[in-house]
């Protein structure tokens, strides 16, 4: 989809903000008549971007094991360096 967006100058989608490589974000707003705000760290962060949605993770049992140290990984400072870095929000 991003492709076809970034090929296309009239093209528009949806997608996660990893994925929005080679195209134009644009800003958004909840109502017709604004504000319209641009996806950011801190738009993100405190509701004032109206499309997110969150990523969970899910387990069969309470996290153990390799399990619970990958989760305290991806939780963790350097975890939240790699999802920023491959163009994610972190986790505040």
């Amino acid at each position: 989809m991003v492709s076809a967006v970034a090929h296309d100058p009239n093209g528009i989608g949806y997608g996660g903000a990893a994925y929005a490589k080679g195209v134009k974000e644009v800003a958004v707003s909840k109502t017709a008549d604004g504000p319209y705000v641009q996806p950011t760290d801190a738009t993100i962060r405190d509701g004032s971007y109206p499309i997110t949605r969150y990523l969970y993770f899910y387990t069969r049992t309470k996290p153990s094991g390799k399990v619970k140290a990958f989760v305290d990984w991806v939780l963790s400072t350097d975890g939240q360096k790699d999802v920023t870095k491959v163009g994610y929000f972190p986790v505040r």
